[in-house]
């Protein structure tokens, strides 16, 4: 194409500029954190006002479309599909955040990199409904892979030089997965049957509402892969309820009812819903098990060190373990509520030194995290979804279908 015929097409300079501002952004917001291990607002509200920017440009030439001026614009509905995906996102951040997933530089990096994507290609997959779920899958995929492959090359390097403390690490898993096994044989296996049942109830209702809504109001209903995110992200929390006694007595009898209801009236749907429900509870199963085994637990056993109580500084992230004990602990009664988002301040840093003052133990440790930063997974999948326009799974799906038709 002649530069001349390129220049007018103002939208794809436009875009261009917008990805090369990305490209730079992205890096320097992820370097950062990096480095320094947290994200200035200057660097959100940086790429926030070049998205901002851009979104004017695009209006105004869909001004100029509508007066006959331009030839190449953006329909309005685009607008209102942008806002609305910027509004999903905005409150899938909110949620990473306030459910202690991600620190909050890194919800609001989420937030203004989905703000950006849309404009430097507003055809990008899965926009507006799931681009958040596409950018956090490849974010996750991406960091899981990291963490295995540094799981296993530190395992081996270990065994290689004879490393007590990476042999030590390795042990530990090794305990901790048999004590696990152990537990399901010695009568966990109940309370693992009790959540399958729980989680079968879940996805019953979930099929029973699509089953109800019908036209324009199955619009309504979230897609499953919401379902299944908002179940991994907050199972820790949502274990407790789904477990307690009036949540499966009301679903209990609620499910039952529709069952004797359903078997006299609608056989053929009810066996549909069962099985639907049973194969996404064993699917639900594997990505728990595995998601949490690599992206909290191998993660966290391979990303933590112990600092002295004289080490102990503003910022620091603790472990989930020294997190939970804190939490327990009537010493710290109010604080360390946004500890493990944010990073620990300058006051829960001098309540900390006191604390370990008072353990009668010589040169006491506390254990923080120091792995990469999660901005630095972002912008690693927001690329992903940028280069290869899906998620890891659906480019995985296009190239074993190219292999298959060889």
């Amino acid at each position: 194409m002649p530069l001349t015929d390129i220049l007018a097409d103002r939208l794809l300079v436009y875009r261009f500029f917008l990805a090369a501002f990305f490209l730079w952004w992205g890096w320097t917001v992820a370097a950062g954190d990096l480095k320094i291990k947290k994200i200035p607002n200057r660097k959100i509200l940086a790429g926030l006002a070049a998205a901002f920017t851009a979104l004017l440009l695009y209006a105004l030439e869909t001004v100029l479309g509508g007066a006959g001026v331009s030839t190449d614009y953006l329909r309005w509905s685009f607008f209102g599909y942008y806002f609305a995906s910027l509004a999903i996102s905005s409150a899938v951040g909110i949620f990473l955040w306030y459910g202690e997933v991600w620190p909050a530089g890194d919800a609001k990096f989420f937030m203004a990199s989905l703000a950006l994507l849309p404009l430097i290609n507003y055809q990008i997959r899965s926009f507006p409904r799931t681009l958040w779920l596409s950018i956090l899958i490849n974010s996750f995929v991406l960091g899981a892979v990291y963490y295995i492959y540094s799981f296993l090359v530190q395992t081996y390097r270990g065994w290689k030089s004879g490393d007590q403390d990476r042999l030590r690490k390795w042990e530990g898993i090794r305990r901790d997965l048999a004590a696990g096994l152990d537990s399901l044989r010695g009568g966990n296996s109940g309370k693992a049957a009790v959540f399958g049942v729980s989680l079968f109830l879940i996805f019953f209702l979930y099929k029973t509402v699509g089953f109800a809504l019908t036209g324009r109001l199955q619009h309504l209903v979230p897609d499953i892969n919401l379902v299944f995110f908002l179940l991994f992200i907050g199972w820790d929390k949502l274990s407790r309820f789904i477990a307690g006694v009036k949540f499966k007595s009301l679903v209990g009898l609620l499910v039952l009812g529709y069952f004797g209801y359903g078997l006299l009236n609608f056989r053929s749907e009810l066996l549909l819903s069962v099985q639907y429900s049973a194969w996404n509870v064993l699917k639900f199963s594997v990505i728990l098990g595995a998601g949490r085994f690599v992206l909290v637990y191998l993660m966290e056993k391979f990303s933590t060190v112990e600092v002295s109580a004289a080490e102990v500084a503003p910022g620091m992230i603790l472990s989930q373990r020294y997190f939970n004990i804190i939490r327990r602990d009537s010493f710290f009664k109010g604080s360390f509520e946004d500890s493990f988002r944010d990073g620990i301040t300058e006051e829960e840093a001098a309540q900390l030194k006191e604390w370990v003052a008072r353990i009668p133990h010589e040169s006491p440790k506390i254990e923080v995290m120091t792995g990469t930063p999660f901005a630095v997974w972002i912008f690693a999948g927001s690329l992903f979804q940028l280069v290869f326009n899906g998620n890891v799974f659906t480019s995985l799906g296009r190239l074993a279908g190219r292999v298959a038709g060889l």
